[in-house]
C-alpha cells in the first residue's frame, strides 16, 4: 500500500465561494520504464509502446486536465506517482496524491490546487482491486472530504464490486460532507452498486440532475454508459455549511475530444484521450439554504434536488413516451409490460429468432422472419413476454430506433459471471476443460450440449459466444 505527496512551494492562492472539482478515468496512463507490472500492452520492446507513445499520451490528457480547470481533480488508471507528477508539471496544480496496491498495474490519485490536509487509504479486503483514497481539505475553514474510486470492472463479477462497495460505505461513518467520485463500474439506476449507500444515507447521486439521453461519461464500442459518479452527502443539500451549486454537474465533452456522434474521439481504432469523458461539479462555501433559484425561493433547496432526481427519473429516452427498463427488469416483473429497451443489441441469432443483449444480460425474442443483423443496436419497446420450455422470452415487440451496426462482443457475458448466468445470456468467450459431459472452468462448472451431437472430452477446449439455454432447469452451453 502506498501513499505519495508532492508539495511545491508556490504563492499562495485565494479562493472565495466556490471551487471545482472534477473526476476523469484517464485510461491507462504508463510510462516507458518496464518495472514488471505493467499490461502486457504497454511493455516497452514487446508492444508498440515506447517512450514517444507515452510523452503523446500525457500531453493529450495534460490538453483535458488545463482545459477542465478545475481546483481538485481525481485521476483513475494512472501507473505511478511518477508519471502522474509528469501531469502536473508546469501547471497550478502543486499537490499531488497517488495510491496503488503493491504490483499492481495501476493505481489512483489526485491533483489539487488546494493543499490537502490530509490523505487515509482504505484498502479493499480479500481483492485484486484499487485503493479508496480519502484526501482531507479545508474551505474557508469548512472542511470536507473526498473519497477518489475505481472499482473492479464488471467482468470480474458482482461478488468482487460489492467487496470494494462495502469497504466505502464503512469508510462514510460520521462522515459529515463528504465527495465519493470515480469510475465504480456500475450503472446509473436501479442496478447501480452505490444504491445502499443512497438509500441508507441519504447519498445524492448527481447523475439525477440530467436527462436520461445525457447520462454517459464512458462513450466506447457503439455504446454510451455512465459508469463514473458523483454522489455527495446529504449535507451539501440541507442547509449545511457547505453546498452544492445547483446546475454546476456536467459530463466534460469539449469539441476536440468528441466525434460528431459524441463518441471519444478516435484513430485506426486507438483512443486519443480516454475512453470516458470528466465529470465536472461545483460546491460553495455559501450554505444550500440561501442558494437562490426557483425552487429554493418556494420550497428550499433540498426540494430542488427531489424535483431536479425525480425529473431525472421520469425523463423520456430519446424522445420516447416510455421509462427506460432493462433486462433485468423484464425477468424481475414480465407482467408489468411494455418495457422499453434502449440502445440494446443484437447479440444472437439463430433460424427462430435472435438474443437482445444490455448490460451484459440477454433475453430470446422469438421472431423466425426478422432480418436483423447481428450486432445491430436499436431502441425496442418489448410489448409481451411468454415463457417457452420454462425460459422467458419476448412475444413482441417494436423497434423503434436503429443506430449503427456494432461489435456485439462488448454486450455479451463474461465467463467470470458464469453463476450468475440464465437462460437467454450469451457467454463471448468461456474455456476448461470438458469431462463427461460438463465444462470445468475457473468459475464453475456447466453442462454443454450440443444439437449436432457429443463433444468429445478435452483437456483443454473453448467456446465464443455460446448461447446459455436451460433443460430441466438446469443452464447448459447451447453449442450449434
Amino acid at each position: 500500500m502506498r501513499v505519495f505527496w508532492l508539495i511545491v512551494l508556490s504563492l499562495v492562492f485565494s479562493f472565495a465561494g466556490e471551487i471545482s472539482i472534477a473526476t476523469y478515468n484517464v485510461e491507462n496512463l504508463f510510462d516507458c520504464k518496464n518495472d514488471g507490472s505493467e499490461y502486457a500492452d504497454f511493455r516497452v520492446g514487446s508492444s508498440s509502446w515506447d517512450c514517444a507513445a507515452a510523452n503523446e499520451k500525457v500531453s493529450r490528457i495534460k490538453e483535458v486536465i488545463l482545459s477542465l480547470d478545475s481546483d481538485i481533480i481525481a485521476l483513475e488508471e494512472i501507473e505511478n506517482e511518477e508519471i502522474l507528477k509528469e501531469l502536473a508539471k508546469g501547471t497550478q496544480y502543486k499537490y499531488v496524491l497517488f495510491t496503488a496496491q503493491k504490483g499492481a498495474p495501476i493505481g489512483l490519485g489526485l491533483i489539487s490546487k488546494i493543499r490537502p490536509v490530509k490523505s487515509e487509504i482504505f484498502k479493499v479486503p480479500n481483492a485484486k482491486t484499487r485503493n479508496i483514497l480519502k484526501v482531507n481539505f479545508e474551505l474557508e475553514g469548512k472542511n470536507f472530504s473526498i473519497f477518489v474510486n475505481h472499482f473492479p470492472a464488471y467482468k470480474n463479477g458482482k461478488a468482487e464490486q460489492q467487496k470494494a462497495e462495502r469497504t466505502l460505505r464503512a469508510a462514510l461513518e460520521n462522515e459529515k460532507n463528504a465527495v465519493l467520485l470515480g469510475d465504480f463500474n456500475t450503472p446509473y439506476g436501479s442496478r447501480s452498486l452505490l444504491n445502499d449507500i443512497i438509500r441508507i444515507r441519504s447519498y445524492v447521486d448527481l447523475w439525477g440532475f440530467l436527462e436520461a439521453k445525457e447520462r454517459y461519461s464512458h462513450a466506447v464500442y457503439g455504446r454510451k454508459s455512465a459508469i463514473d459518479h458523483v454522489l455527495l452527502s446529504p449535507s451539501f443539500f440541507e442547509n449545511g455549511e457547505l453546498s452544492y451549486v445547483f446546475e454546476s454537474f456536467e459530463v466534460f465533452k469539449p469539441a476536440f475530444m468528441k466525434d460528431e456522434n459524441g463518441y471519444v474521439r478516435s484513430q485506426d481504432g486507438v483512443n486519443l484521450y480516454s475512453d470516458h469523458f470528466p465529470l465536472r461539479f461545483k460546491i460553495s462555501t455559501q450554505p444550500s439554504g440561501q442558494r437562490s433559484g426557483f425552487f429554493t425561493k418556494i420550497f428550499g433547496f433540498k426540494d430542488e434536488v427531489n424535483a431536479a432526481s425525480q425529473e431525472g427519473k421520469n425523463s423520456p429516452a430519446f424522445g420516447s413516451e416510455y421509462k427506460i427498463s432493462n433486462i433485468d427488469d423484464i425477468f424481475a416483473k414480465p407482467e408489468n409490460s411494455p418495457f422499453f429497451l434502449s440502445r440494446a443489441v443484437v447479440i444472437y441469432k439463430d433460424k427462430n429468432g435472435f438474443i437482445l443483449g444490455e448490460d451484459h444480460r440477454g433475453i430470446y425474442v422469438f421472431d423466425p422472419q426478422n432480418d436483423l443483423e447481428l450486432g445491430q443496436m436499436m431502441d425496442v419497446l418489448v410489448t409481451k413476454t411468454k415463457i417457452y420450455k420454462d425460459a422467458l422470452e419476448v412475444g413482441a415487440y417494436e423497434i423503434k430506433k436503429m443506430y449503427d451496426v456494432v461489435q456485439p462482443d462488448a454486450f455479451m457475458m463474461s465467463a467470470s459471471m458464469l453463476k450468475e448466468a440464465r437462460d437467454g445470456d450469451v457467454i463471448d468467450k468461456i474455456s476448461g476443460e470438458l469431462k463427461g459431459g460438463y465444462l470445468h472452468t475457473p468459475y464453475g462448472r456447466i453442462r454443454v450440449y450440443s444439437p449436432k451431437g457429443r463433444i468429445f472430452d478435452n483437456k483443454n477446449i473453448g467456446f465464443e459466444r455460446v448461447r446459455i439455454k436451460s433443460y430441466k432447469g438446469q443452464n447448459q452451453l447451447y453449442v450449434e
